[in-house]
This record gives C-alpha cells, structure tokens and sequence, in this order.
C-alpha cells in the first residue's frame, strides 16, 4: 500500500524537461507538426509546404511542396501519405513520387484570409484537418455532401471503401481517432463523435486541436476548453473552460497533457484533471506541441524556434 502511494504521488509531478536541439526558424504561418511512427522523421507543416526535418537533430531533409490538409506516415517509416486535391504518396528512402491521384469526390474548404497569387496561379492553402491518415495509409476525408469517406490505394489507383459516414448536417473536419471513435467536428465548431456508423454530440468541449486516449480515459482539448471522458460511455468526466489554448498533446507513458498558449506550456495529469501546473515559461507564444512518447521527446514550435525537449519521468 506504502509502494502504491508513492508511485501515486511520482506519478503527480510534471515530466521533467530538457533541453536538447534547436533550430532557428524564419518567421512564417505554420499550422502543424507531424512525427513520424518510430520518431525518425519531423515534419513541421506550413500552408503549402511541408518541412521534413531530422527528428533528433532538426535539420532539414527534404521540402515537399503543394497544397496539403493532412499527412501520415506508415507504421515503419517507408511511405509518407499527403492528402490534398491531389493524393501524393512519397517513398521516404529517396523521397520519389511513385503515386499521385485525383481526390474527385473531396471538397475541400480553404484558409480564410489567404489570398491566391494570380501570378503564379497558387490557390489559397487549405484549412488543415479536413482528413486524417491511419497507419496503414488509408485515410478519411471530407466529402462533397459533408459527410466521410474512407479510401486506399490499391492496384495504383484510389478505392473507395465500403466505409462512409453520412449525417443531416455538413461535417468540417476530422480532429482524431481516438479508443475506436471517430472525432468530427461540424460548422460553427462543434465536437461530434462517430459510433457505429452513427453522429452524437459530445458535450465538454468544442473547437478540438487534440484527441487523444490512453487505457480508460479519453482527452479532448479545444481552443477554449478541455475535456476527459470514460471510454465506454462517453460521458464527460471533468470539463473546464475559459483556457486560451493554441496547441496540445498527450504523452501517452506518463498520462500528462501539455498545453501551449501565449506563456510557454502548462500541463495536467489525466488522473487529477483539475491541478494544472506551468510547465514551461516562454518568452514567445508556444504555437504547437508534439509529443513523441516512444523516443521520450517534446518538439516545440514558437514563431523563430523550433526546439525538442528529452522528457524524464
């Protein structure tokens, strides 16, 4: 008993951070940060460009460009799948181009306030997250009628899966896939679940940034507010509100959840939802946070620096 109530109490304090590569950064939007499955590869993504970067030193490999809402990588790191009007999967080994299709049934929205360039013929950059990649490089997306696809590649060409959803209203985006749901989130912002092939509202918190579970509990953090549920019933286990949340992630091992906002990072354990502790104090805002819990390392994303951070339980 002694023994379970002070694992209980290591369990509490924050993960420790230390500092370890950087990379200095030209100040441009950036929308997100991507690892790959066995953390070799980082990718920090800009509206129409994603940067493929080392994931332990940083450096810059490789600069895939055109237009993207979503990307992933295969469970060993041998293809990397860009999901846009166009579908590109890359071979990582050389970073060639053995497969590109037309996504014809996809309509996807773009950025807000992003102007094309006529001289170059660019369109504006979409809005990220209106697909998500699995491991084995199917992905779902957006379709035409609002609703969800599922598609692979086979036989060098884009199938259509059996899979689909459909709902009376038009869905936006898909935020994660998270103990066997589907996030969606529907206009105006609002957090849906898939079960079974059925949409329910989810109650707690609206606008997600991340999805994300470990055994028994599921996490949803939104832009101002965060959630955890049971699981198996979906039922909320404690919300709050009222945060200004730019970014967040899970480090799966020690069930703490880092959160970026305009101070640096606070965190919070998922078995004590309500103490939040500052974690990481920044002199810029912390823009995005990623999380790679198997290499026990953070990656951190501020307007000039890129930085990854060694985690210590």
């Amino acid at each position: 008993m002694h023994m379970v109530l002070i694992l209980a109490l290591l369990l509490q304090q924050p993960p420790t951070l230390t500092p370890g590569a950087s990379q200095p950064l030209l100040d441009r939007p950036r929308l997100a940060l991507g690892i790959s499955q066995t953390g070799k590869y980082l990718v920090v993504a800009e509206p129409d460009v994603l940067e493929i970067r080392d994931g332990a030193t940083l450096e810059l490999l490789k600069e895939l460009m055109g237009r993207w809402t979503a990307f992933g990588f295969d469970e060993r790191d041998e293809h990397f799948l860009v999901v846009g009007p166009k579908v590109r999967r890359y071979l990582t080994r050389d970073w060639s181009l053995p497969f590109e299709g037309e996504l014809e049934s996809a309509k996807f929205a773009e950025m807000k306030n992003a102007k094309p360039d006529p001289l170059e013929g660019k369109f504006p950059p979409l809005k990220p997250g209106q697909a998500l990649v699995l491991p084995d490089l199917d992905f779902y997306f957006v379709n035409k009628t609002g609703g969800i696809s599922l598609v692979g590649i086979a036989d060098g060409k884009l199938e259509m899966k059996a899979e689909s959803l459909s709902t009376e209203e038009k869905l936006q985006g898909i935020s994660g896939m998270t103990a066997g749901a589907l996030f969606v989130t529907a206009r105006g912002g609002g957090s849906r679940i898939s079960l079974r092939g059925k949409v329910y509202g989810l109650v707690g918190c609206n606008n997600p940034i991340l999805t994300a579970a470990i055994p028994g509990v599921a996490v949803v953090v939104g832009t101002d507010g965060e959630a955890i549920y049971t699981p198996s019933s979906w039922k909320v286990f404690g919300a709050r509100s009222g945060q200004t949340n730019a970014c967040a992630t899970l480090d799966a091992k020690s069930g703490w959840v880092f959160v970026g906002d305009r101070d640096g990072l606070r965190g919070w354990w998922v078995s004590d939802f309500k103490t939040e502790v500052r974690i990481l104090n920044s002199k810029s805002p912390v823009l995005q946070v990623l999380a790679a819990s198997e290499s026990r390392a953070l990656y951190t994303l501020e307007r000039t620096s890129l930085r990854r951070w060694a985690i210590s339980d």
